[in-house]
């Protein structure tokens, strides 16, 4: 069964040996002891901020991987060998397959209720882990302004993804983008708003940034017409 790696409010993953090696594959992943076993999810509420608290773990690649603990060190060389720099979805779909373990991982800034927005350190409440997949599925949204929002949360900025030189790096107001994570929330609502104001769109097909490819103002006007 192929299940998602995260859907718009949890991350998915597969635990058979009762013990998650947890982190973003640069630092020293933490080793839990959980509960359930098999297909599981955790809600976005559940990743959060822990200053070198007891089983808190360092992500400076703006990821965190959920790989059960037998499968860790081959997926770990895997994404190494590949470039660990950038998500790559499509690759880990195919590490799912060919090493036959359904792991989960999520990008600073895609779930829009987690404090993970940014590189930091962070911990599991293992109180929300829960068995299965979420009672409802739900996918994300695609319009306009959520779609330039996943962009701007994850790359804090945004850039244009057909002639890579428009860029919006701050909001008038707000300026660039907080740090510390759990700040970003607001922030990159608002540059969501900002860009959409000043002409810029995303649309939800592949292009230089993953799943989902923004267009300045005239690469917009360009690609209408």
């Amino acid at each position: 069964m192929t299940i998602p790696f995260i859907t718009q409010n949890s991350v998915v993953f597969e635990c058979r040996t009762g013990t998650l090696h947890v982190g973003d594959l640069v630092n020293d992943p933490v080793r839990y002891v959980v509960s359930s076993t098999g297909i599981c999810h955790l809600p976005a509420s559940a990743i959060v901020p822990a200053d070198n608290a007891a089983h808190s773990f360092s992500v400076d690649n703006a990821q965190i991987f959920f790989i059960d603990s037998d499968h860790y060190e081959t997926i770990a060389t895997a994404v190494s060998d590949n470039g660990n720099i950038t998500p790559n979805h499509d690759l880990y779909a195919k590490l799912r397959a060919l090493h036959k373990t359904q792991f989960g991982y999520v990008v600073a800034g895609e779930l829009f209720d987690c404090p993970f927005d940014s590189d930091g350190t962070f911990a599991l409440d293992l109180s929300q882990l829960r068995e299965g997949l979420p009672d409802k599925i739900v996918g994300f949204a695609t319009d306009e302004q959520a779609l330039l929002r996943r962009i701007i949360s994850s790359m804090n900025t945004l850039v244009c993804a057909s002639c890579f030189s428009a860029e919006i790096m701050s909001h008038p107001e707000l300026g660039g983008s907080p740090v510390g994570p759990g700040k970003k929330k607001d922030w990159s609502l608002a540059m969501a708003n900002h860009a959409i104001a000043s002409g810029w769109t995303a649309i939800p097909e592949e292009g230089g940034f993953g799943e989902i490819t923004p267009l300045c103002p005239v690469c917009k006007t360009q690609r209408e017409s």
